[in-house]
Parts: C-alpha cells; sequence; structure tokens
C-alpha cells in the first residue's frame, strides 16, 4: 500500500506529514491534526524501527478520524476511538486485496 502525500476527503485537502522522533515527543505514531487538517505520522528510523504494516494501519486509523470529523459524526472520544480501532485491521486487509 502507497500512503500518499495528501489526500481529498469532500473538498478539504489533507496532507500526510512524516514527522521524525513523533513517538518520543508524542508518545504516539499517528496523529490526526484536526484543526489543521493534516495527518502526522512517525518516520520509521533506524532508532524507531515501524513495520510496514503497522505504518499502513496507523494511516488508516488517522484517515477514519478525518472522517468522522468532516462528516460531523460526534462520538466520546473513547467510543470514537475503540470504533476506529476495532475497524482499521479489517479496512487495511481490505485495501491490501484490491490495491
Amino acid at each position: 500500500m502507497v500512503i500518499p502525500k495528501k489526500i481529498k476527503l469532500a473538498s478539504r485537502v489533507i496532507p500526510v506529514k512524516y514527522i521524525p522522533d513523533m513517538a518520543f515527543s508524542e508518545d504516539a505514531v499517528g496523529m490526526a491534526c484536526l484543526n489543521r487538517l493534516e495527518i502526522h505520522l512517525q518516520k520509521p528510523t533506524s532508532s524507531q524501527p515501524i513495520p510496514p504494516q503497522a505504518v499502513e494501519e496507523n494511516f488508516i486509523h488517522e484517515v477514519m478520524h478525518h472522517i468522522f470529523y468532516i462528516a460531523n459524526m460526534d462520538f466520546e472520544k473513547e467510543n470514537e476511538e475503540n470504533i476506529i480501532n476495532r475497524i482499521t485491521p479489517y479496512l487495511h486487509q481490505f485495501i491490501k486485496q484490491v490495491t
């Protein structure tokens, strides 16, 4: 799966940025910056190796946060995270099959 440099959802263009040392500064390997309409992913490095499948699933996870935000789906944060965590592996498997 190729992760693009930007995605388009509805009329919004959302850049995808690789951030070095994000896992150390944010304690995360992916982040949906909803107000700035950006996706940040930890850049895999020799000191912070991340398997390709994990990067892909994190990307899908953050895209789903943006979809929920743009669609104005109002979940409590804990419920939204749980829903996305449960759906992401299946969506990733599906995307890998059709691309």
